[in-house]
């Protein structure tokens, strides 16, 4: 939550129960890794999950992303690997199978950090973000790539510190093109994996893209709405 609490749905009952362990504080973020939860701590920690059990964690099963002392901003799935991002800094984790802890750092020290923890976002096989410099990355494998232009990085400059904290990423897919879509509070652009080519992107009648939060269900992507908490697909039909 918003308050960095941490909640889960019990699927055998519907019931949605909060985290009663005191060994949790600032959750960040959530990820689902080789059948573990795994979060990113606002002090800095990496911490999972029991296999397969959202609500029993081992208050030892932890580790801090310490290459640098940057904090933590997100922990997010990549191929299989944990990616820690950090202010300016990233590590990458892999299962080990070791205990209390189940991964382990195969890359620290990488000096590309994530300006907005939730501008991080996965497309088809590729994870993007925008880092601490204003610029946003691609990597596919584990060497990130600057994939923005100039234009969007003096957009990026020109907001606000805040404005800039609250970046927030989207992904979608519509008729064979695969999208990463960057909101800011001024403007809304989009990159097409698929061609390689940035677009302005903005919902009909506004300054940029009004949903925010998404899922790939089917065949569809399914975006929720800032403006009515609705549930929307992108349709060939609507212009």
């Amino acid at each position: 939550t918003e308050d960095g609490r941490y909640y889960f749905v019990n699927t055998q009952t519907g019931l949605v129960t909060e985290y009663a362990g005191g060994n949790l504080p600032g959750v960040r973020s959530i990820e689902f890794v080789d059948r573990y939860f795994v979060f990113a701590l606002a002090d800095g920690r990496l911490a999972h999950t029991a296999l397969d059990d959202a609500g029993n964690i081992d208050p030892l099963a932890f580790a801090y992303a310490e290459s640098r002392p940057d904090g933590l901003k997100r922990a997010i799935e990549h191929r299989g690997s944990v990616i820690a991002l950090g202010e300016s800094s990233m590590e990458i984790f892999e299962n080990a199978g070791t205990t209390p802890f189940a991964f382990a750092p195969i890359r620290s020290d990488v000096e590309i950090g994530l300006m907005a923890t939730f501008g991080a976002c996965r497309v088809r096989d590729a994870l993007l973000w925008p880092d601490h410099r204003g610029e946003v990355q691609m990597m596919t494998g584990s060497e990130p790539e600057r994939v923005s232009d100039h234009g969007l990085e003096i957009l990026i400059s020109e907001l606000t510190d805040a404005q800039q904290a609250a970046l927030h990423a989207e992904y979608g897919f519509f008729q064979g093109h695969h999208l990463y879509v960057l909101n800011s509070a001024n403007w809304s652009y989009a990159l097409d994996i698929t061609e390689r080519k940035w677009y302005e992107w903005n919902s009909h009648g506004g300054v940029n893209f009004l949903a925010q939060n998404s899922v790939e269900f089917g065949s569809k992507s399914i975006f929720g709405s800032r403006e009515d908490g609705g549930l929307y697909y992108w349709d060939p039909d609507a212009h």
